[in-house]
């Protein structure tokens, strides 16, 4: 390379750098560049601390790392940004078998500690950038609750702890289409390996404020109680009117003092020894152009127990695969074929993940063709009781 087109490349790769490195102080980032795709595993859950210990998480003074999340329509939001939007950020964690989570929603819960969070969030609409999380199930059916919280399983709703990327996403969607609440915040489904949520909160519904520069200035183990307590709801409203006035500092302004004391001590010793080693440019471009996603190949797919991810754990109820039961193809079009190896006739139901019950009947011995067609697309439980301890299998609907 000759010397005068080194120092050009050098001044582009430099402004590069200068207009593309983020504005905040953030270490690390937790993102991905993509939304994961649908069977993403998603991993297991790590041990967040005894029982209702809410202590994990950033703690105030800590620098959080810089991420990027998506909306179930894969919309993309990432945290630099929206620092950078001029308006202070709260990050808030949440999912639908989170009983506060869910219940300061609900606008007949008249209870104080729901009244005064649903306030401070109506005063204050436009003058905060909410970031909600939706990340790991406090109390999904399956039983697998996070260590530090109360193993007590919902059974208002049919939300299990994914296992892959696809739950929590139809998840997120069946909360945020819910008309019995009113949620008037976006929401971005946390990654496969539930970073954020392990980084940020480690506690279900956990409240996170970022000063300008990524470092945190608040937080609450619980929302609800965070905005109950007025001198932090007004703390936080005060420091929400000084943000900005907040300064990014420049971490080193002049690190070479010396701008080039040896600019080209080798200007050029071998210009192009091979300017082409490989004259073929391609000669295999694309050798697989279209692989094929498992989540989507159709009517005749079978899902079968053989695909298990990092977070298969034991369960109190076992999924229909590990018992006298297959059913397929899973996702489902139009038919699902229920395979079932009892003796007697069982009763089969069908619910959406917000627990409202879709479809049952009653399944006989052997090959069972169900019509699917009136269910909307999304992610349901399939519940067979008739067996001394009732079975349970996540069902995709893809029309």
């Amino acid at each position: 390379m000759k010397p005068q087109e080194m120092k050009s490349n050098l001044c582009i790769m430099g402004l590069f750098l200068l207009f593309c490195a983020p504005m905040q102080g953030q270490v690390g980032d937790l993102g991905t560049p993509i939304q994961p795709s649908d069977d993403a595993a998603v991993d297991a859950l790590p041990d967040y601390g005894p029982y209702m210990d809410m202590s994990g998480g950033y703690a105030v003074g800590d620098t959080a790392a810089n991420f990027t999340v998506y909306d179930f329509d894969g919309n993309s939001v990432t945290l630099s940004e929206k620092l950078a939007e001029g308006k202070p950020v709260v990050l808030i964690s949440g999912s639908v078998s989170c009983i506060r989570f869910r219940e300061t929603y609900e606008e007949d819960n008249n209870a104080q500690e729901f009244a005064a969070t649903r306030a401070f969030f109506a005063a204050h609409m436009d003058d905060f950038n909410w970031l909600y999380i939706y990340g790991v199930e406090a109390h999904p059916t399956d039983g697998n609750c996070p260590s530090n919280c109360p193993p007590i399983p919902t059974t208002d709703t049919a939300v299990v702890q994914p296992s892959i990327y696809a739950e929590r996403r139809w998840a997120l969607n069946g909360w945020m289409e819910s008309e019995e609440h009113d949620f008037p915040f976006e929401m971005y489904a946390d990654n496969p390996n539930n970073a954020v949520y392990n980084a940020f909160f480690e506690r279900p519904f956990g409240l996170v404020a970022l000063n300008c520069d990524g470092v945190v200035a608040f937080r609450g183990d619980w929302v609800t109680s965070f905005f109950l307590d007025t001198e932090q709801a007004d703390a936080l409203e005060t420091w929400g009117e000084s943000w900005g006035d907040c300064i990014v500092p420049d971490p080193d302004p002049d690190p070479d003092p010396d701008p080039d004391p040896d600019p080209d001590p080798d200007p050029d010793p071998d210009p192009d020894p091979d300017p082409d080693p490989d004259p073929d440019p391609d000669p295999d471009p694309d050798p697989d152009p279209d692989p094929v996603d498992p989540w989507y190949e159709g009517p005749d797919a079978e899902l079968t127990d053989g695909d298990s991810t990092e977070n298969d754990q034991t369960s109190s109820v076992p999924s229909l695969q590990q018992g006298s039961v297959r059913m397929y193809p899973n996702p489902a079009q139009s038919t699902l074929t229920i395979e079932w190896n009892g003796e007697n006739l069982a009763q089969m139901r069908i619910y959406d993940m917000n627990g409202r019950l879709c479809h049952e009947e009653w399944v006989c011995p052997g090959h069972n063709a169900l019509n699917v067609t009136h269910l909307l697309n999304g992610i349901y439980q399939i519940q067979i009781d008739d067996v001394p301890t009732p079975m349970q299998e996540s069902l995709m609907i893809l029309h």
